[in-house]
């Protein structure tokens, strides 16, 4: 039996009809990798090197707090569905912290920029959100 079945499970359920707004609105999927036999340090560079993204396309990283505030902390006021989903974008941001250590955001591109919140599970495999 995979033993990241039940996390890549409960990220899909917390994941579940959530979007991440910025200029559009993108679903939110499950990211997961398989820990490699020899693991290197993964740096931002190395991070886009392994979802594909091209040698120079600009990679930024940030905290996920600052990911998550438009949907946590400052959620407009008569946004009625954006308060109803407010406790979901908790239980996620909570699922993150909880399972995974050294959760990082990642930001590449430039005019499609993809976003992807990861951190390590006890295996070492690389999972989260993107």
């Amino acid at each position: 039996m995979d033993a990241a079945a039940p996390l890549r499970e409960r990220l899909a359920a917390a994941c579940e009809g959530l979007v991440y707004s910025s200029e559009s609105d993108r679903p939110l999927h499950v990211f997961f990798r398989e820990a490699p036999a020899a693991p290197a340090p993964l740096d931002a560079a190395a991070f886009a090197l392994l979802v594909g993204a091209a040698p120079d396309d600009p990679v930024e990283t940030r905290s996920l707090d600052r990911f998550l505030a438009r949907h946590i902390d400052m959620v407009d006021p008569a946004d009625a569905l954006a308060w109803e989903r407010l406790p979901r974008y908790e239980a996620l941001k909570a699922l993150l912290v909880s399972e995974l250590y050294g959760v990082t955001v990642y930001r590449i591109g430039r005019v499609q920029v993809r976003c992807y919140a990861v951190g390590h599970d006890a295996a070492g495999n690389l999972a989260g959100i993107e």
